[in-house]
C-alpha cells in the first residue's frame, strides 16, 4: 500500500482481515521504541528508529518473497522504496 500518512492504508488492511499479512513500518517502529508522549498529552510514534525499521521490514519482506508469500506492505512507500520493492519482486518473480 502506498499513500500519506493517515491515509487510511491500516484502516484498509483492517477492514479486509490482511493483518496477518501486512508488514507494518509502523509496528515495526513500536517494537523497536514505545510510542513518545507530545506536549498535548497524545501518543505518537517515535521518527527516530526509522531507519532501523526500514531495514527490518526489508528483511522480512525479501524472506517472504523467497518463501513465495502473499504480502501487503503498510507504508508511506516513496519512490525509492517502490524501486527496491520492484527489484524484489523481479529476483523473486512476483
Amino acid at each position: 500500500l502506498r499513500g500519506l500518512p493517515a491515509s487510511g492504508k491500516s484502516t484498509w488492511v483492517a477492514e479486509n482481515n490482511l493483518e496477518n499479512y501486512t508488514l507494518s513500518l509502523d509496528k515495526i517502529r513500536l517494537l523497536i521504541s514505545s510510542p513518545e508522549l507530545t506536549i498535548y498529552g497524545k501518543t505518537c510514534i517515535d521518527k527516530s528508529s526509522t531507519i532501523a525499521a526500514w531495514k527490518i521490514l526489508n528483511e522480512l519482506l525479501e524472506k517472504r518473497m523467497e518463501l513465495g508469500e502473499f504480502t501487503v506492505v503498510d507504508g508511506t512507500a516513496s519512490r525509492n522504496e517502490i524501486r527496491d520493492y520492484v527489484k524484489l519482486a523481479k529476483k523473486y518473480k512476483y
